[in-house]
């Protein structure tokens, strides 16, 4: 029999000028402290970024959001288990992504 694990997401979204309230997606965080699972994916639309903002700072910007799969997969600085990395990946503050509120799904393994 196979066991239900609680999953939660958050996606990730750019936004190039706060002034106006425009957000474009840019990823999502897979999450479940359980299963000890913490993955990422990130995928930037720089043509739609730049149609918002033509000034944004592209490469800031993807420097920024390459952190994300960094801390994802682990290893000395992002912490010994998913949860800290979770714990961590919330605090990546940057002044273009902005993490949504977390969701959550159930999933058979």
């Amino acid at each position: 029999m196979s066991a239900e694990y609680t999953y939660d997401y958050a996606v990730i979204r750019v936004v190039p000028r706060v002034e106006r309230g425009e957000q474009l997606n840019a990823g999502v965080i897979l999450s479940c402290p359980d299963a000890d699972f913490l993955d990422s994916r990130i995928e930037l639309d720089q043509a739609a970024v730049l149609a918002l903002d033509p000034a944004a700072d592209i490469e800031t910007l993807r420097a920024n959001l390459a952190t994300i799969p960094l801390v994802c997969r682990g290893g000395a600085a992002a912490g010994p288990s998913s949860v800290q990395r979770h714990t961590r990946i919330k605090r990546i503050d940057t002044d273009f992504t902005e993490p949504n509120q977390r969701k959550g799904a159930v999933r058979d393994l």
